[in-house]
């Protein structure tokens, strides 16, 4: 096959297409034997479980999550699918609109001063007569411009629009009904020798914000050190068995 010819597009259009109707007639197999949504049908809090679940029928999923608003996809499927989605959403609308943009870059090549026929016609390849040419060449640049500065400003929007609605999780959870506690915890480092115990350490925060506000108290003592002299002491373990295997008195002598 001649490269860079039709011919070589339109076999790699085929194959593209064969592996997206295997994929999509998998997923269709898959689905009909277990649902995506069977734990949260069975687990999942009342507020949680999908109002509206998929038929069997293939392609059906596509209009029920079609018809679903963010904030619903968000509260069903939780924050970090939502922004998987989104991602896929966001590079559908980028390289959707860059492939609409790009036919009028294609026009205006056909219409070179080189006026090569065929498939190269329609490229840059066309447009090599700096003089002739030189606003088709200045239109690519504009064009590779305009295309980065669209895929920053999106890539930083999802960025700020994750950083929103990570910052809100986590003040005031994803409302799944669950204990605040586990929200508010913190840690402390570098605790004074006199307060490494629970009660101790409980003790402490209950006088600095009152016994209300503070829950438990657990303490976790660094034994690094500890574990040090432990490798030490095996490593001695074993230097003596070997020298005692070497001497001839035995391994438990």
């Amino acid at each position: 096959v001649e490269s860079g010819g039709w011919e070589e597009i339109w076999i790699t259009c085929k194959l593209d297409a064969a592996i997206c109707f295997c994929l999509l007639l998998l997923f269709e197999l898959a689905r009909r034997k277990t649902s995506v949504y069977l734990c949260r049908l069975k687990h999942a809090l009342p507020d949680r479980k999908p109002k509206d679940v998929p038929k069997r029928h293939p392609f059906a999923w596509v209009v029920s999550s079609s018809s679903l608003s963010d904030d619903q996809l968000r509260h069903c499927i939780g924050l970090d699918a939502y922004c998987a989605i989104r991602f896929l959403m966001m590079c559908r609308g980028l390289f959707g609109w860059t492939s609409i943009v790009s036919i009028t870059l294609i026009l205006a090549y056909k219409h070179g001063a080189s006026h090569l026929e065929g498939f190269y016609g329609l490229t840059l390849g066309n447009c090599e007569h700096v003089l002739e040419d030189r606003w088709r060449l200045w239109l690519a640049v504009v064009f590779t411009y305009a295309f980065t500065a669209a895929a920053i400003y999106l890539a930083t929007r999802e960025a700020r629009h994750y950083l929103r609605l990570r910052r809100e999780y986590l003040r005031r959870g994803d409302g799944a009904g669950e204990s605040p506690q586990p929200r508010c915890s913190v840690l402390v480092e570098r605790v004074p020798p006199r307060l490494r115990s629970d009660a101790a350490l409980h003790q402490y925060f209950a006088a600095l914000f009152g016994h209300r506000d503070v829950h438990s108290a657990v303490s976790f003592v660094d034994c690094a050190h500890l574990e040090k002299l432990l490798d030490a002491r095996d490593a001695a373990a074993d230097a003596y068995a070997w020298r005692s295997e070497e001497g001839g008195y035995g391994y438990a002598t």
